[in-house]
């Protein structure tokens, strides 16, 4: 069956209608245009310019299944420029989003593709200076500043912390990983929260991981599960859902764990 009569039949199954369908056969007409920074193994470009990754391989895999392609910007972008573009319907998607009732106001969020965790990390040597068992701690002295990315979300706990204002003011939002990183090295932030994956590789290709930055034992903070965000502005529902079926048929052959294991390596 053709795509083209596969989206006819699924949009008289929903009862749509016919405009309906023609809307979702020409969701990919063009490229769709995905906003990005660099965040090894997730999202990075090589030498040559290419954009490789864990998240980019299997969303660019997902949407070939759905008979779409991905347009990378040629420019990385802060995450939450990304986010206001996705709003404003200048971008298509971006990926390694977290699902909030925001967000969801303006973006049609996927299945979940992968699970995320963020982990505190300080300079070398402070962590034991830092006694810090559960996030409520960070306001205890002698702790100041905890340095957090800007449009980032790590999870219901620390929204709900974030609502308490002695803990809310020991926080500090940074634009992007190198500011916070130069921030806590020179001693204006005393933690600063980062991907426990990509941020350590983030920290090695810095050079300044082992030698002067370490993660604190603060128990990793789960914000839960990662989607692709598709912005309401340029795609429809439909998209998504074919999206969906596409990422489902990865899992299904496999190509889903190889794409895993290659990065887990």
């Amino acid at each position: 069956m053709f795509l083209g009569e596969k989206i006819f039949k699924a949009a008289a199954l929903l009862g749509i209608g016919f405009m309906a369908s023609l809307a979702q056969a020409e969701d990919c007409q063009q490229p769709l245009k995905l906003g990005w920074e660099p965040a090894a193994p997730y999202l990075y470009l090589d030498s040559q310019q290419q954009m490789h990754g864990l998240d980019y391989e299997i969303v660019a895999a997902a949407l070939n299944e759905a008979g779409c392609s991905i347009d990378y910007l040629p420019y990385e972008a802060p995450w939450k420029r990304q986010l206001l573009w996705i709003k404003q319907g200048l971008l298509d998607l971006i990926v390694g989003a977290s699902k909030t009732a925001e967000r969801e106001q303006y973006a049609w969020f996927s299945l979940p593709y992968r699970h995320e965790s963020v982990a505190l990390f300080v300079r070398r040597g402070d962590a034991s200076k830092y006694p810090l068992n559960a996030l409520a701690d960070i306001v205890q002295p002698p702790f100041g500043k905890l340095g957090i990315y800007r449009g980032s979300y790590y999870g219901e706990d620390f929204v709900k912390w974030m609502t308490v204002p002695a803990f809310s003011a020991k926080t500090f939002e940074v634009g992007a990983d190198k500011q916070g990183l130069e921030m806590l090295l020179k001693g204006r932030i005393d933690g600063l929260i980062l991907d426990s994956v990509s941020g350590v590789e983030f920290l090695r290709q810095e050079g300044v991981w082992g030698t002067q930055v370490e993660r604190h034992p603060l128990p990793m903070i789960q914000t839960g599960n990662i989607h692709v965000m598709f912005s309401k502005q340029t795609t429809s529902a439909q998209l998504v859902e074919r999206f969906n079926q596409g990422l489902l048929q990865l899992q299904r052959s496999g190509a889903y764990a190889a794409i895993i294991r290659k990065y887990a390596q």
